[in-house]
């Protein structure tokens, strides 16, 4: 007996082992001193080995599924925002899963599965042998499973660890979820109201890029991307940072009320498309990004808003890829009749993967990374041009800002990162006014400033008259790293152009 008590403790102390390894290691865990935690879980494991082999299986091999989540996040991203990645991952459109996972998957992720397959063939082992216990065993063994559950059930982030956090918001996405329910309810329920844009535009074009960096745009002195086709326009640009480098963030930022110091203002503020339709113009949003995953997100939110809204990818599975240039098809469809009429263009962009962004016709989509990404900033270019060019320059207000930024240099790409880095912030921002006068203002304002676009939409209340100057216009330099609870100063960020 005591010969099988043994072997089959040492079994479960390589097993355990195994499994924990991988916390010990500062590349996943930088900021955390885990060592004790660790112990009280091993301590757990074992508890839930005496008490029962099938609860030590069924617990060990739920920690062999977060480690594969956990590790991937660590080593691409980062982890001191792991609920935040998870968050991600719920909210978002299978196609986008897709394609992160095709673009993010590398040599690392193979020895994550290896990690995984060695873990679940020891509890394999350990499952198909007798354990050795005894009933005082059992008994004894329960008392610090108990009181290591107990904080865990009072607070499940308690012990800040992936195998109780992953649950818990897999749990508590639903609760998200309804938070957006109440802010569309209660933007519905808002009565209507007479207001008065005093620039009195026939036209408002609104283009929202996606992962357009401006270190990258013609317009912003960059010569690898070609010469652009708004060129001579007369378009106005201004330097500015996003106030996020997560979509997901940033949007709602740039078309509410909501900044970097108080996101939740975002559940309890209207879009500056309600604005528009009190102005009396007809509302559309028209959008070549998915319109949400399993759970609404808080930019299909802001799309309801809108009179009318098209999303070319709503049956992406089906319909395939489609490119920017569908989106213009779209506005010269909806743009007839002589009412006042205001659109908001939500682009694909040059979000990754970057070569999906065009049509093969338009440029290669082989060779290296950074020439495929200048691409997607060109066809980018000719999408907007077009669409500006489509419209009566007598009576029209045409702003481009993108969502946020993209780091690029030749280790890492993509945005999202914690730390973060300033390219993910640094976003292309011009525009484009029949009223000239009231334009020049805001770029004397702003002269020698970069202005935080989480101040968007006061630019926009300024342009289109519900402001009298662009006084509430932000260049705060704190921006959110991918959670709207971690704030930072954008200044001291590393730039990877410096690296």
């Amino acid at each position: 007996m005591l010969k099988e008590r043994i072997e089959g403790w040492y079994k479960v102390a390589i097993l355990n082992f195994v499994l924990f390894a991988p916390y010990f290691n500062a590349k996943v865990y930088p900021a955390f001193s885990l060592d004790k935690i660790i112990v009280l879980l091993c301590i757990t494991f074992i508890a839930s080995m005496l008490l029962s082999r099938v609860i030590y299986c069924v617990v060990a091999v739920t920690l062999v599924v977060v480690n594969i989540i956990c590790l991937h996040i660590a080593f691409h991203w980062g982890l001191l925002a792991f609920n935040e990645r998870i968050n991600i991952g719920l909210e978002s459109p299978p196609l986008e899963m897709f394609e992160y996972l095709k673009t993010y998957c590398s040599t690392i992720d193979v020895f994550i599965i290896i990690h995984a397959v060695l873990c679940l063939w020891g509890i394999w082992h350990i499952a198909r042998n007798r354990k050795p216990s005894t009933y005082w065993m059992r008994a004894l063994s329960a008392i610090p499973f108990v009181l290591i559950l107990l904080p865990i059930t009072a607070n499940p982030r308690a012990l800040s660890l992936p195998i109780i956090s992953l649950p818990y918001e897999i749990y508590d996405q639903p609760v998200r979820h309804q938070r957006l329910e109440r802010r569309n309810a209660l933007i519905s329920s808002m009565p209507e109201r007479n207001l008065n844009c005093r620039a009195d535009f026939k036209n408002i074009v609104i283009v929202i890029g996606e992962s357009a960096s401006a270190d990258h745009n013609p317009l912003y002195g960059y010569t690898h991307a070609g010469k652009s086709g708004l060129s001579g326009e007369g378009f106005t640009t201004f330097n500015a940072i996003s106030g996020a480098n997560q979509t997901r963030l940033s949007i709602p930022m740039m078309l509410t009320s909501a900044s970097v110091d108080n996101f939740d203002d975002f559940y309890k503020s209207e879009s500056i498309l309600t604005e528009l339709k009190s102005c009396g113009y007809a509302t559309y949003w028209i959008s070549n990004q998915p319109q949400s995953g399993r759970w609404e997100d808080n930019v299909s939110s802001l799309g309801k808003e809108a009179d009318i809204s098209v999303y070319l990818t709503a049956n992406a599975a089906a319909d395939g890829n489609h490119f920017d240039e569908e989106l213009v098809e779209q506005v010269n469809l909806l743009n007839n009749g002589d009412e006042k009429k205001a659109f908001i263009v939500h682009l694909a962009g040059s979000h990754f993967d970057y070569h999906r962004r065009y049509p093969k016709s338009f440029a290669s989509q082989e060779g290296p990374m950074i020439d495929i990404y200048n691409s997607t900033v060109r066809y980018t270019d000719t999408v907007l041009t077009s669409l500006f060019k489509s419209f009566d320059k007598g009576s029209l207000l045409f702003v481009y800002a993108s969502d946020h930024g993209e780091v690029f240099d030749h280790e890492i790409f993509g945005h999202g990162f914690i730390p973060s880095y300033q390219d993910e912030y640094r976003v292309p921002l011009i525009a484009w006014s029949s009223n000239q006068g009231q334009l020049k203002k805001l770029q004397d304002y702003a002269k020698g400033k970069v202005i935080n676009t989480e101040s968007f939409n006061d630019i926009l209340d300024y342009l289109i008259g519900l402001e009298s100057t662009p006084a509430k216009v932000s260049f705060s330099n704190v921006v959110l790293q991918a959670s709207s609870s971690h704030l930072v100063s954008y200044s001291e960020l590393r730039d990877a152009k410096n690296l």
